[in-house]
């Protein structure tokens, strides 16, 4: 069976532009997997104060978590938490939770004082997320 030329203009149109937009979004999950795969080490660079070293061992970084979880305890405690402790890239304690509505709320601590730092940006989160399509309807 032979095709109109129409019919096979607006094929090879249609084929185009599906192609087109497959490589955009192809080429886009694969800039942002980078992204999601140095996510842990761009993280202290969006806070000038987490770059410093900071002098602690794993035993202060963990009475600090305790600490930390001992104040929230009947309060706020969290249902699910996240720690990252320490390391060379990273010299700040992190905690990440959820709260009873949902919220993704996070913090990082000085591992000797306890000391808190907003964070300024969630920017390598937010591309972490969007190389898994999460925020988008029907996301992984």
């Amino acid at each position: 069976m032979k095709l109109k030329s129409d019919t096979y203009r607006l094929l090879w149109e249609a084929h185009a532009w599906a192609g087109a937009v497959a490589s955009v979004l192809l080429v886009g999950m694969f800039l942002l997997g980078v992204a999601a795969l140095f996510r842990h080490e761009l993280m202290p660079w969006q806070e000038p104060r987490l770059r410093a070293p900071v002098a602690a061992d794993e035993t202060q970084a963990l009475a600090t978590l305790q600490s930390w979880l001992d104040a929230r305890v009947g309060k706020d405690a969290p249902a699910h938490l996240d720690v990252d402790l320490p390391a060379p890239y990273s010299p700040w304690l992190r905690l990440e939770w959820k709260d009873k509505a949902g919220e993704r709320n996070s913090v990082w601590l000085h591992p000797a004082t306890g000391e808190q730092a907003p964070e300024r940006s969630d920017l390598g989160y937010f591309l972490f997320l969007i190389h898994f399509l999460y925020p988008l309807p029907g996301g992984c």
